[in-house]
């Protein structure tokens, strides 16, 4: 079935939730009280398609019901970035501090740039670690650090020169919050101040070109958090930022095929614009094909093409049957919410088993 909402057993307390392509990650706890060993574990859970590994070294296959990665426990955090279909590179932040990575590159722990890894390794000298969002870390101090490939000077260091271990984005101090994909990375600072650096226009400026270095970003204030959307189809990509601010709105900018910027009339733009009727927002999340909002009372928001699970409008509409959410993700054709009571719900295509439902 492709189009349906499924709910997952609950085995574990589901804190967060991030998807990429065809498949689906949670960060899981283990449940008060409980007497399994499947419900007393704690770590990584995925499920649906891969085509490389799925970091704990198996080989490509696809899976219906949530599997665990043996390896990784104490995470808080995952962020995963397309590379091949169901080839993902994904960073996993532990609750010591610690940064971990596997998948297809840019590992961070001194190994060449294009080594590939089916297990999780350490990232090399990253400590104090609050955040991550691919290949960039924040840290308690307000620093932001970064590593891998460097087209563009996407880790903006100053230098567009490869980085096997982390480097210290240049003159980002005071930051809050961080965003970014392999060519462009963004920052919210305390002052209230957002910048970004590497590939293409500089949002807001009209410039063309690329900059290896933090360039404040104008008309965008009071960030708390990004959602960077990076698909590549038909030979092109599909670039769309989403920024939450302080006061509850959403803006948008970048390529609005299918919709997603949220704003019916806009096309491809540098300048962030506030998505119109959001209000009261406290997450966000882009998808392939359009984007959503998580609202203060639990409900959820969608905007963008119907084709793939979305709610068929450019304009925010409300996603119908669920509530009490509490956190939300999207991917290429498939979008996920937590609930309050842990549970994990899907609405989209189901054809590489991404809705972990135990069916394909």
């Amino acid at each position: 079935m492709e189009h349906s909402t499924r709910r997952r057993a609950r085995r574990c307390a589901v804190t967060a939730i991030c998807l990429l392509l065809t498949m689906a990650f949670v960060v899981a706890a283990p449940v008060a009280g409980a007497a399994t060993a499947a419900a007393q574990s704690d770590g990584v859970l995925y499920w649906g398609w891969w085509s490389y590994n799925d970091g704990a070294g198996n080989p490509a296959q696809r899976s219906p019901v949530p599997l665990q990665l043996p390896d990784l426990t104490a995470v808080t955090a995952i962020s995963v970035r397309a590379g091949a279909l169901g080839s993902p590179t994904v960073t996993s932040l532990k609750s010591d501090g610690t940064v971990w990575r596997w998948g297809d590159v840019d590992l961070g722990d001194g190994s060449p740039v294009d080594t590939r890894s089916s297990v999780s390794v350490q990232v090399s000298g990253l400590t104090n670690i609050t955040a991550v969002a691919g290949h960039f870390a924040l840290r308690a101090d307000g620093t932001v650090w970064s590593w891998g490939h460097n087209l563009y000077g996407v880790l903006g260091d100053g230098t567009t020169i490869d980085r096997t271990t982390p480097v210290q984005v240049s003159g980002l101090t005071g930051v809050i919050a961080i965003g970014g994909d392999e060519a462009r990375g963004y920052a919210a600072k305390s002052d209230g101040s957002v910048w970004s650096w590497g590939e293409g226009s500089m949002p807001g400026t009209g410039s063309g070109g690329s900059t290896p270095v933090p360039t404040l970003v104008p008309g965008l204030t009071n960030v708390t958090a990004f959602s960077v959307k990076d698909y590549y189809e038909n030979g092109g990509g599909v670039k769309t930022v989403l920024a939450l601010r302080s006061d509850g709105t959403v803006w948008s900018w970048g390529d609005n095929r299918y919709g997603g910027l949220g704003i019916p009339s806009a096309g491809i733009t540098d300048v962030p614009a506030q998505i119109p009727g959001l209000a009261h927002v406290t997450a966000i999340a882009n998808a392939r094909t359009g984007g959503y909002a998580l609202l203060a009372d639990g409900t959820v928001m969608g905007w963008g093409s119907s084709s793939l699970g979305q709610t068929g409008s450019n304009s925010p509409q409300p996603v119908k049957g669920i509530s009490d959410v509490i956190s939300i993700a999207g991917g290429i054709a498939s979008f996920y919410a937590v609930r309050s009571d842990h549970t994990v719900w899907a609405l989209g295509d189901n054809r590489y088993g991404q809705l972990g439902n135990g069916t394909f």
